[in-house]
């Protein structure tokens, strides 16, 4: 069996995944704009992951934000 180390199984999920995520921002409207939107965010994900900026803080704040306001 041939045996595939942790960085090529990165190499080959990685672009399948963000392929799978743009269709399907596509697919809720057939917009085009949402695939803007999710390149944006996609984008700004890289930065962030690039300054090792934890992940945490602004899941917890877009989930509990609305909570938070009322």
């Amino acid at each position: 069996m041939i045996r595939l180390s942790h960085k090529t199984l990165n190499e080959i999920l990685t672009p399948i995944i963000v392929m799978f995520c743009f269709a399907g921002a596509y697919s809720v409207n057939k917009s085009y704009f949402d695939v803007g939107i999710a390149l944006v965010f996609c984008v700004i994900a890289w930065l962030l992951r690039k300054i090792d900026f934890p992940a945490v803080p602004i899941l917890l704040g877009l989930v509990l934000g609305r909570m938070a306001e009322t």
